[in-house]
């Protein structure tokens, strides 16, 4: 329920939304996730999206969503995760870690454990 509740009240964000994420969100949306809580962000959004009523498809995204869901294909990471900077944080500088991870590192967040 506490989950449930702050994304309620913060939204969600998917990333890409192709076959994958359309499942994932046709899953969260019949157990009861709210469309007026996610934003979509995909440059080619399927008709399915477009007339889903109250879902947010390119839009503004919320200011600090409780989850960012990233449902892109593995090669157009680098083009994605970059607009997604203000929302992740990356290791101190003087991290070991640092060398090793992106400056953009998103927060870790639970997917399994949306609903």
């Amino acid at each position: 329920m506490g989950q449930m509740h702050d994304i309620a009240a913060n939204g969600l964000v998917m990333v890409g939304c192709g076959i994958m994420g359309q499942a994932l969100m046709k899953g969260w949306l019949s157990a009861g996730l709210r469309a007026d809580a996610v934003t979509v962000l995909d440059p080619t959004p399927s008709d399915w999206l477009i007339a889903r009523p109250g879902l947010h498809v390119n839009g503004d995204l919320p200011d600090a969503p409780a989850a960012i869901v990233i449902a892109t294909k593995p090669q157009i990471l680098d083009q994605v995760l970059p607009n997604l900077r203000r929302f992740g944080r990356a290791p101190p500088p003087s991290s070991p870690s640092r060398r090793a991870r992106p400056s953009y590192c998103l927060k870790r967040i639970s997917v399994h454990k949306l609903l």
